[in-house]
Formats: structure tokens, sequence, C-alpha cells
């Protein structure tokens, strides 16, 4: 709707075993789905995700060194995720 909203992200990683299947069970989502990273890109780039979990997975590449500092705009993207004031 155009609306942007003010908000703080907590982001944490959680190791889970390979025969791990998630289960929906508190109505947030309807499924889960496994999808490599190029999926997971090609769907950023499709407009598939909402913006608060386009900046999640963002985040995420990040911290796991899939983008690295050479990208062009890496301070700017990496600065715009950690601006704000979590007090």
């Amino acid at each position: 709707d155009g609306r942007l909203k003010n908000d703080v992200l907590f982001c944490f990683d959680l190791e889970l075993s390979l025969d791990f299947v998630p289960r929906p069970v508190d109505g947030e989502v309807d499924s889960f789905e496994l999808l490599s990273l190029d999926i997971v890109i090609d769907l950023i780039l499709q407009g598939k995700f909402k913006p608060n979990v386009v900046l999640v997975i963002v985040d995420f590449l990040f911290r796991h060194g899939v983008l690295e500092p050479e990208l062009s705009s890496y301070l700017e993207l990496i600065s715009a995720l950690r601006q704000g004031d979590c007090r």
C-alpha cells in the first residue's frame, strides 16, 4: 500500500539437523520450502518476497559472506541495514 513501517528486525541463525522438517503450526505461514541460493535470488528479483523478508535474506547474505566488500554498493547497503536505534 506504499506506506513505510519503521521496525527493528532481530535476526538469528538456527542450525538444524539435516533430517529436520519444519511444520507450520502458528498460522503465520502455509508451508516451508528448502530453496537454493540461486532460486532465492531469482525470487527476490521477481518481487516474490515481502520487503521485510528481503531485508532478512540480505542480512543473512552479508553475515555469511555471500555479499562481499568488493560489491560496489556494499558499504551503502550494509549501513542502510544497520541504521536506527534499537533502544
